[in-house]
């Protein structure tokens, strides 16, 4: 259009001059204006790639605050979950103790003689098969009766009994050692089973706890009275495989202490005859 018009003004020779003067301008001035043109296109175009640029940067940090706030929940729930397993293994683990504790409970009840508090005939006739079974060596075995236990009854009462049953057994335990189990195999009667021991040291063990025996008075608070106990010993023997034949052969020396006099201690015919 500058073009145009610079030309039409040429016509006039008075302004013949002065249009070529503003034809040469004009080219300069489009040439400007061409170049501007491509400069705003080109700025244009980086305006709407920085707002592109700039709409996907809003929408990446979108996706990062909503990532980030979805760890952080995760981590606040793992937090919380890990709490609570931690919790429930603490719980776990003190009701697995609870449990062993009552089980080594209910053992202990099941082979204890709620009266004395010593063993009874369940963990004695247990130990002896078990001592048995190891082969170890020498183990003999007493078999105890207190004598006329029922006048005991009859003439001071049930509790003063039980008294004297449980005087009878603090004098054993006060005699024997770690070692030897002693236990009530029930009613008046006992029984201690002696690892490491021939039926000659049994029997003096046996003959210690008879003295002991006889010298004890027993106090109800009522009345003061004494008791005396018959023994009889027996040992292992080769081909023994089982305790019952140790402990038969001591019940039938306690049988004939009791029937030959009590108040002694008798050693099994089978080991004193030898």
């Amino acid at each position: 259009m500058v073009e145009c018009l610079i030309d039409r003004l040429g016509q006039y020779s008075f302004l013949e001059d002065s249009s070529k003067t503003l034809k040469a301008d004009g080219k300069h001035i489009w040439a400007d204006i061409q170049k501007a043109s491509t400069l705003l296109k080109i700025q244009n175009d980086e305006i709407a790639a920085l707002k592109s640029e700039l709409e996907q940067t809003k929408y990446q940090s979108a996706i990062y605050r909503d990532e980030h706030q979805r760890m952080e929940e995760v981590a606040i729930s793992n937090v919380d979950t890990a709490e609570e397993i931690y919790y429930a293994r603490e719980k776990l683990r003190a009701a697995h103790e609870e449990l062993e504790l009552q089980k080594e409970y209910l053992h202990l009840l099941s082979i204890t003689d709620p009266l004395t508090g010593t063993f009874n005939r369940r963990y004695i006739n247990e130990e002896l098969n078990k001592e048995i079974s190891r082969e170890t060596g020498s183990l003999s075995f007493l078999m105890m009766d207190i004598d006329h236990f029922k006048t005991v009854n009859d003439s001071y009462g049930h509790d003063a009994g039980d008294l004297a049953l449980k005087s009878f057994t603090k004098l054993c335990e006060d005699t024997v050692t770690v070692e030897h189990s002693l236990g009530r195999l029930g009613g008046e009667e006992f029984a201690i089973l002696l690892p490491g021991c021939g039926v000659i040291e049994a029997a003096v063990i046996g003959e210690n706890i008879r003295k002991k025996t006889q010298d004890l008075v027993v106090d109800d608070g009522k009345n003061h009275f004494s008791f005396t106990i018959s023994i009889g010993v027996s040992e292992l023997l080769e081909g023994d495989i089982s305790g019952s034949s140790v402990s038969i052969r001591a019940d039938k020396a306690l049988y004939r202490a009791k029937n030959t006099g009590r108040n002694q201690v008798i050693i099994c015919d089978e080991i004193a005859t030898r």
